[in-house]
């Protein structure tokens, strides 16, 4: 049996984002005061430039918390996602957002 080079070209190569760093979240002195911990789930679009270019917090936290997760994995840097070796944006990336308790 011989297979086509065309069923080859089905199978895309496609590669995830991966973060190369994100600033500490700066906890806000009222989560501090409330002894909030936690973590909670966000979702990213990380674009073909590897930057966060959209952010969602399905859940709102208060506190101040929502504001601190938003500016810290905004201020994240990535190598982007790549399709067939391109540059690409992706959407709908699920990662996690976590405040420790302070002593």
């Amino acid at each position: 049996h011989c297979i086509s080079s065309a069923a080859s070209d089905v199978y895309k190569r496609q590669v995830r984002p991966k973060l190369r760093n994100v600033p500490p979240i700066q906890v806000p002195q009222e989560a501090i005061d409330e002894e909030i911990a936690g973590t909670w789930n966000i979702t990213l679009t990380i674009s073909a430039e590897g930057r966060v270019s959209d952010l969602k917090i399905p859940k709102a936290i208060g506190y101040g918390i929502d504001q601190a997760c938003r500016d810290a994995w905004m201020a994240s840097r990535w190598k982007p996602g790549e399709k067939d070796g391109t540059p690409v944006a992706v959407t709908g990336l699920p990662y996690k957002c976590q405040i420790k308790a302070m002593d």
